[in-house]
């Protein structure tokens, strides 16, 4: 197992919990969902959102396994 994924399972679920609350919207979106779903490798990871939304829409894309490029999209709130 990789040094990383052992230093999360040493950080106890509510200790991550915590970390996760005391995050706002935009840093929760930019400091933990866009890099993650990069790592899933999705590409581009642009903030979409209407003139009357109060949130944002995260949006991912990635290749399919026929080729064609699927679209990911969701509220970070």
């Amino acid at each position: 197992m990789s040094p990383t994924i052992d230093a999360a399972r040493a950080i106890s679920r509510s200790k991550k919990e915590k970390f996760l609350k005391q995050l706002s919207e935009d840093a929760f979106r930019d400091e933990v969902v866009r890099p993650l779903f990069f790592r899933l490798g999705y590409e581009d990871g642009r903030d979409l959102c209407g003139p009357f939304e109060k949130g944002k829409d995260a949006v991912f894309s990635e290749k399919n396994r026929i080729g064609q490029t699927d679209i990911v999209s969701f509220p970070v709130k």
